[in-house]
């Protein structure tokens, strides 16, 4: 034990006759038994104690409950499985009145809610959400159109898409089903005058034909077709572009004297006029040149026959006078030219070629006659 020396300065009465004795905590003690526990607390949701019926929007139902206690009038609750509800009344702390509120999602009556089931305490059900004018949420799976039956015509569907199963499209039916034909048969690439021929007569009948080998279609009236031999050979003869080409063909058993070209009413009041003919032979011999058959007695007009144009080239006849014409009877043969009495010619086209004008309407005829050697 230890103590505390006085000194004089500390006196202002009379000293203890006993010295004084400071004290030293001693180790802690054994802690002391525990307290009594507080009271629990109330939920604040609880569970049915017997399975209901959902009763319809807007009615009651009494449920029984584990605890009621924590629930006011009034107030909103949900309740699993059955939706949300009001509270209308709380007979007892076992039981509670509810009025079904008919929430979206609420279940619908007769629904019944099991036995477990957790009430909970519930809100108000918000404002509607809207969506934007004309626009639809693909979730919805079409489901908020405003008129269901414009909708299918808007879509092409009419009555199909209410046809039943048993109804719609079966083989047995044979496409009866459709709502447009016409639409059908565009989907299905057979448009008619688009994608096949629409009927016709004359087209059965080519298609009533035999397709045989070395035939050809001809036809025996309107609308009426038959088949006729056409050989090889024949072939051969009808791809030639030229009488020169044919002859060809033919194996040249065609004179070779005889009209090399021609022209038929040739204008004999067009003065310096020129008028082309094709000869059919590559080197040939002029003989004659032949004008006949004058719409009017001729007395002035003159006609000449060139290898160029203006009279030019070579001058198979030279302009001459056809005052003999009188008549469409008669003819003329013109004077030729010095070099066909002995060049062969080759000139492709030739050209009859007025030289005076007759004065009035006049024509005739033009024939070029000779030899040919190809």
């Amino acid at each position: 034990m230890s103590t505390t020396l006085v000194s004089p300065a500390d006196c202002c009465s009379e000293c203890p006759t006993e010295p004084l004795i400071e004290n030293i905590p001693g180790p802690q003690g054994e802690p002391g038994t525990a307290g009594t526990n507080g009271t629990d607390g109330e939920n604040a949701f609880t569970l049915t104690t017997l399975a209901f019926t959902q009763p319809a929007s807007a009615a009651n139902v009494t449920v029984d409950v584990a605890d009621s206690d924590w629930m006011g009038v009034g107030q909103k609750v949900f309740v699993e499985v059955g939706g949300y509800y009001d509270v209308v009344s709380k007979p007892s702390s076992l039981q509670v009145i509810l009025t079904n509120l008919d929430y979206a999602g609420n279940a619908v009556a007769a629904t019944v809610i099991p036995i477990g089931a957790q009430i909970s305490p519930g809100g108000i059900k918000g404002v509607d959400g809207s969506v934007a004018s004309g626009d639809m949420l693909a979730a919805n799976n079409l489901s908020d159109v405003d008129d269901v039956p414009s909708s299918r015509n808007n879509l092409g569907l009419g009555t199909m898409a209410v046809e039943t199963a048993a109804n719609y499209l079966t083989k047995a039916g044979n496409l009866t089903g459709l709502a447009n034909n016409a639409t059908a048969r565009t989907n299905l690439g057979v448009t008619i005058g688009t994608d096949v021929q629409a009927y016709d007569a004359l087209l059965l009948s080519l298609a009533a034909l035999a397709t045989v080998a070395d035939r050809m279609p001809y036809f025996t009236g309107v609308d009426v077709a038959a088949v006729t031999t056409l050989t090889a050979y024949a072939r051969s003869l009808l791809d030639d572009a030229t009488a020169l080409a044919a002859r060809e063909t033919l194996g040249k058993v065609l004179p070779r004297y005889g009209l090399l070209c021609s022209l038929t009413a040739v204008d004999l009041n067009s003065a310096t006029t020129d008028h082309a003919m094709t000869v059919e032979s590559a080197r040939y011999r002029v003989d004659k040149i032949v004008v006949e058959n004058a719409s009017v007695s001729l007395t002035t007009a003159t006609l000449g026959v060139f290898t160029a144009i203006g009279g030019g080239g070579v001058a198979y006849a030279s302009d001459q006078v056809l005052t003999a014409l009188t008549t469409s009877a008669k003819y003329l043969d013109l004077t030729p030219g010095g070099a066909l009495a002995t060049d062969l010619q080759t000139a492709g086209t030739i050209y009859a070629r007025c030289g005076t004008a007759q004065g009035g309407a006049a024509t005739a005829n033009v024939w070029v006659i000779g030899w040919k050697f190809d």
